[in-house]
């Protein structure tokens, strides 16, 4: 057996799902407090639910579920282009502040 496919083996198997799994501890551990005061917050200035659950495809197909913030309230109309950018909803200043500086698509512009 060719030891270079049977490194790439142990390393994909073993020392990679090791190292994800140290580190996603580890960012758990250093975030909580942040996402703590988040939530708190959130929790305080709306009247909705805090975080909720959202289906997401992903590599070949397969669905996982993702755990969010909800920074806009349940039954917001679907808005595009400039009524987007209208803000006809009255959000407070937090979440305000969440969907501006914590988006990751670019497309979203303020």
């Amino acid at each position: 057996m060719d030891t270079t496919v049977l490194g790439k083996t142990i390393y994909k198997n073993y020392i990679k799902k090791i190292f994800d799994l140290l580190m996603a501890t580890f960012l758990i551990i250093v975030l909580l407090p942040v996402l703590l005061v988040v939530y708190i917050i959130l929790r305080v200035t709306t009247d909705d639910t805090v975080i909720y659950k959202q289906d997401r495809v992903g590599q070949y197909g397969k669905v996982f579920q993702i755990y969010k913030f909800r920074t806009m309230p349940k039954n917001t109309p679907i808005l595009v282009g400039k009524q987007r950018a209208q803000k006809s909803i009255n959000w407070t200043i937090f979440i305000q502040l969440l969907r501006q500086h914590l988006r990751y698509d670019c497309d979203y512009k303020n």
